[in-house]
């Protein structure tokens, strides 16, 4: 059995991985050519392009890098042609996988999308293009089943894989709770996003509110692809700060409070139970596009799947230093966390329970059988 799995971002390498590893699990045998990063590396299979090499973001980025982008699709049709899968596996990475879908019907290939497209959000149009290109459709919110079901698409919800993934790291990571360093004061974490450009906006802002709390010990979370360089362009400061790579579990777990981009982090730490402000600020023209088209009230996951402002969000021009100063005192001076952590609760027993990989690479696997 062949099966060629393509993610292009680090989120999509985090599913990847966890779900490559339950397939290997069920059906050893299986040959498995991928997209990702190391994490999907690790698990095994043969690695064709690392997602260094293929994360984009926001209108203005992606015109910029068209060009690599076109070459990009042509050598991942190349590599499909020759590898001649089973099953093309999409992970996220609408953009992108949007387009291979379509290319892979015309080929006779089937097709599961995993992690869909929030079509609900912006471009609904993309609803039809899911439904003629995708055999099957994963969905990893509570309610985007219903809501492809009603356009006709056979989607499945089996939980968020984060339920998985969060397990898993806690037998991985070391436990931040013991470590001398951390002692004497709190953890304030910060997880300022997981490509170059997100940190160089996002982290300035993060860092020049928590340089203004003394009581606490800052401590940035770290993605192993992104240089140490990077994180020093968004003013991280070994002597007063201290950066962690790939210990976002640990880093979450022990924290007081975070600081957190927009994106999948929001609901880790939801799950883990860590008051949090959410933020973003990308490209000015990116941005202004993006409002015009998107039609949901909220940014982060927490928000969407509660369907109220359970976390505070600044975006933008909202994201301001003085403003994540405030916000951090709210939350850490008054109830606001215990609110937020009740909300966390109920958002946690909407995302099921771990076994969310291996019920997902059981019905992949049935299906191809």
């Amino acid at each position: 059995m062949r099966l060629f799995i393509l993610a292009g971002e680090a989120s999509g390498d985090l599913h990847g991985s966890h779900l490559m590893q339950s397939i290997y699990a069920k059906a050893p045998s299986t040959e498995i050519m991928f997209w990702g990063g190391d994490l999907m590396t690790n698990a095994g299979g043969t690695c064709a392009m690392h997602i260094r090499n293929t994360s984009f973001m926001g209108f203005v980025e992606v015109v910029k890098n068209l060009r690599t982008i076109g070459k990009l699709f042509r050598l991942a049709k190349k590599q499909i042609k020759a590898f001649q899968p089973d099953e093309l596996i999409l992970i996220d990475y609408p953009g992108f996988n949007l387009r291979m879908a379509k290319w892979a019907k015309a080929q006779g290939i089937r097709v599961t999308y995993y992690i869909a497209p929030q079509v609900w959000a912006w471009k609904e149009n993309r609803v039809k293009k899911l439904k003629q290109y995708t055999d099957k459709l994963i969905v990893i919110l509570p309610f985007e089943q219903e809501y492809f079901s009603r356009h006709g698409i056979d989607a499945e919800y089996h939980g968020h894989p984060l339920m998985d993934n969060l397990k898993l790291r806690e037998k991985e990571e070391n436990s931040l709770a013991n470590n001398p360093s951390f002692i004497d004061k709190p953890i304030l974490a910060i997880l300022p996003g997981s490509r170059n450009q997100e940190i160089t906006n996002i982290l300035p802002i993060f860092l020049e509110a928590a340089n203004q709390l003394d009581q606490y010990n800052v401590v940035i979370a770290g993605v192993k692809h992104i240089g140490e360089d990077v994180y020093q362009a968004g003013r991280y400061n070994s002597q007063q700060h201290t950066l962690l790579y790939n210990q976002t579990y640990s880093i979450l777990k022990e924290a007081k409070v975070a600081l957190v981009a927009s994106g999948t982090a929001t609901l880790e730490a939801a799950i883990l139970n860590t008051p949090m402000i959410v933020g973003y600020k990308g490209n000015p023209l990116s941005y202004w596009i993006g409002k015009q088209l998107v039609k949901v009230s909220y940014i982060s996951l927490v928000n969407l799947i509660a369907d109220e402002e359970v976390v505070p969000e600044r975006i933008q021009h909202n994201l301001i230093s003085s403003q994540i100063l405030s916000d951090l005192k709210s939350l850490t001076e008054g109830p606001a966390s215990i609110q937020q952590q009740e909300k966390f609760a109920k958002i946690r027993e909407m995302l099921g329970k771990e076994g969310v990989s291996k019920s997902i690479a059981q019905s992949i696997l049935k299906r191809i059988s």
